[in-house]
């Protein structure tokens, strides 16, 4: 409800004599200081807080995922990094006196 001497402003909806600016993000209720919760996405009612969206366990199965295949990355890459070292020390030493064959 309309403050009638407040363009801009509302009353709030469970403190029906407090004035306040202040809208929940989620449903756009205005709310006072008192029924304010702070969220990831703003302020919110408290209604809507306690509304929250459970832990989906697909978003930790794919956190673990990806920390395994970067883990398999590193290691794939540090073999070809030695592959290459051993390829180069393997010229070097063909130049400067290696076995003969």
């Amino acid at each position: 409800m309309p403050v009638p001497d407040d363009p801009g402003a509302f009353y709030c909806e469970r403190h029906k004599s407090v004035s306040t600016r202040v809208r929940c993000s989620r449903c756009g209720a205005p709310i006072c200081p008192r029924c304010m919760v702070p969220a990831p996405v703003g302020i919110q009612c408290r209604k809507c807080a306690s509304q929250r969206a459970p832990l989906r366990p697909r978003g930790v199965i794919h956190a673990a995922g990806r920390t395994i295949s970067a883990g398999a990355a590193g290691a794939g890459r540090a073999v070809w990094y030695l592959s290459l070292w051993a390829f180069l020390i393997s010229i070097v030493r063909g130049f400067f006196g290696g076995r003969d064959t």
